[in-house]
């Protein structure tokens, strides 16, 4: 067929450069998917907007079309030659048809070769400047440092231990409250812990914010809880006083005040799902904080065959409101109310089986760490249709406790609140690990905050794609207590793709 397609060109004085060894030629060299590939090594995925995989995908059905128009082309001036009665030209079709199906056979293995090893993995890089409730959200008041006497934590109202002595108490009273500090400032109406000594005598700035008692306490010794600058609160002086023998200090205590009126430390544990019925997967994630309970969010989008999305139906679901005041909504059910001994929160990587898609995620309490659980419902590849009535949740039911690989924890003890510190940071936690929620840096800031903070940034590749998994993982920059962080996976389309002999590529319909 060759040899006769040669002899036409040549006895017609055309040039012959669409021949098979040239097309086998091209394919040899070093293909343009894994040239992109190598390119994609040196850049942070969140700085692509879509997964490595899905940009070499995205290269493969430009090329690909741009192949099938070049063949649609050619087909069409063979056609209209013959209308014209300048030939005949079948072997000249015939032939460019088997050059097509050969060339795109050899792009479809290559991109798929490729494929198979680029990372399908996307996240939201790290913002310029953060805005709280816009780049990131935060539990407050969880454990908050907190200046106590130690005659109001014992109910014999004496002075005979040390600070120290107290690792949990409570605030039993207030001693002299016309003239003392705990007349005049917001008490701990929960529980006290590790509380310590540092000096006798201090000036403490009250701070303007709502959720933070002070901004800084500065000891007559010169040490300093909190960040430098000048008090742009009130400004009060704090004594310790001898009661004949025996002094009574001032501490300085974790507070556990679940009652306050201002501490937001509630994670709902609502399941927040896609509209299966109308064949809508999971598209995008972030967090959001509302009526001072974090929840996850997911945008939607409604599934079109091999892994395309309807970009027209992309919405953001509305997450139920969770009044924590309400009977309706109960603790441990509809929401988590973290708490000194309950404050963990498991970071784990869940990943669909082969042909099945995101379409809802949620927390729920193991023992007592809040675990991530996924939804994924099976989807045929070819069509684009879910099959809802067989979605189910996974999960990863490790814990600390167990024999076999307990899980390990990510520590965040004694550090500062990230917002502080400009700048990228990077993932230092792995899957199958847990993180305790904790008070900030007692130094840095007075142990105001709770740490780590949530990302609250959308995470949502463009264009939108199927997922086939969520992370929770923890980000963050040396001496900071960062941030916890969601990651999706696209899903990976390279798995519909199968290889036979003689370099033919067909994709294959999943069937149930």
């Amino acid at each position: 067929m060759e040899a006769r397609y040669k002899q036409i060109m040549h006895d017609r004085g055309l040039p012959f450069n669409a021949d098979l060894e040239q097309s086998q030629q091209f394919t040899m060299q070093p293909s343009i998917f894994q040239m992109l590939s190598d390119v994609l090594q040196d850049y942070d995925i969140c700085t692509l907007k879509q997964s490595p995989q899905q940009l070499i995908n995205g290269l493969y059905l430009k090329v690909a079309l741009a192949e099938a128009r070049a063949y649609s082309m050619m087909s069409f001036a063979w056609m209209l030659l013959r209308v014209y009665n300048e030939g005949n030209f079948t072997a000249e079709q015939q032939y460019g048809e088997e050059t097509y199906l050969q060339y795109s056979a050899d792009i479809l293995q290559e991109s798929y070769s490729v494929m198979l090893k680029a990372s399908n993995e996307f996240r939201t890089c790290d913002p310029k400047q953060h805005s709280e409730g816009e780049t990131f959200v935060q539990i407050t008041e969880l454990l908050q440092g907190v200046i106590e006497n130690e005659v109001d934590m014992n109910n014999g109202g004496t002075c005979q231990q040390n600070c120290a002595y107290y690792e949990h108490a409570r605030s039993e009273g207030c001693f002299y409250s016309e003239t003392q500090y705990c007349g005049s400032h917001r008490r701990c109406g929960g529980t006290l812990h590790n509380c310590g000594f540092y000096d006798a005598d201090a000036w403490v700035c009250k701070s303007k914010n709502p959720y933070k008692r002070y901004d800084y306490i500065l000891y007559e010794n010169n040490v300093r809880l909190g960040p430098q600058g000048s008090c742009k609160g009130d400004q009060i002086k704090v004594d310790s006083w001898w009661r004949w023998f025996v002094h009574c200090s001032y501490c300085f205590c974790m507070c556990d005040d679940g009652n306050s009126t201002t501490t937001d430390r509630f994670v709902s544990l609502m399941p927040v799902l896609s509209d299966t019925k109308k064949n809508m997967v999971v598209t995008g994630i972030k967090f959001t904080k509302q009526r001072g309970v974090i929840h996850m969010k997911i945008q939607q989008g409604q599934a079109l065959p091999q892994g395309q999305v309807n970009s027209t139906t992309l919405r953001w679901q509305d997450v139920e409101p969770i009044n924590i005041k309400s009977s309706a909504y109960q603790n441990g059910v509809h929401y988590k109310k973290l708490s000194y001994e309950e404050r963990n929160i498991d970071l784990d990587r869940l990943t669909a089986i082969e042909s099945h898609v995101v379409t809802g995620v949620r927390f729920r309490m193991l023992g007592g760490h809040l675990n991530l659980e996924v939804q994924i419902t099976p989807v045929n590849f070819t069509t684009g249709e879910l099959r809802p009535f067989k979605s189910y949740w996974i999960s990863n039911d490790n814990t600390p406790a167990m024999a076999k690989n307990p899980r390990r924890e990510i520590s965040v003890v004694n550090l500062d609140i990230p917002t502080r510190y400009p700048g990228s940071t990077r993932i230092d936690s792995v899957p199958d690990s847990f993180i305790r929620f904790g008070p900030s840096s007692i130094t840095l800031d007075a142990a105001q905050s709770t740490i780590p903070f949530f990302d609250a940034q959308t995470v949502a590749p463009v264009p939108a794609s199927w997922m086939s998994g969520v992370e929770l993982y923890h980000k963050g920059r040396r001496g900071t207590g960062g941030f916890l962080g969601l990651q999706v996976m696209t899903y990976n389309t390279s798995q519909h793709t199968q290889e036979f002999e003689g370099h033919k590529v067909v994709i294959n319909q999943v069937d149930y």
